[in-house]
C-alpha cells in the first residue's frame, strides 16, 4: 500500500446490520446495538434466549457506551 497498491487493502468489517445478522445466524435470538460515528465503533448486546424487545433495548441503553 505504501507504493500506492490500494487494491491490497483489507476491506472487511461489519455494519450494524451485518453484525446483528451474523449474530442471529450464529444462534443469538435477541440483540440491540448502536454505532458511534465519532469512534467508528459498533456495540451490540445479544442473548441466546428470547428477551422482550423493550427489555433488551433498556438493558443496552444502560450497559453500552454512549
Amino acid at each position: 500500500m505504501a507504493l500506492g497498491h490500494y487494491y491490497m487493502a483489507h476491506k472487511t468489517g461489519f455494519t450494524l446490520k451485518s453484525l446483528t445478522q451474523a449474530l442471529h445466524q450464529a444462534g443469538f435470538s435477541t440483540s440491540a446495538g448502536k454505532r458511534r460515528a465519532q469512534g467508528w465503533d459498533l456495540w451490540v448486546l445479544a442473548t441466546k434466549g428470547p428477551m422482550a424487545e423493550e427489555a433488551i433495548r433498556n438493558l443496552a441503553g444502560r450497559v453500552l457506551p454512549g
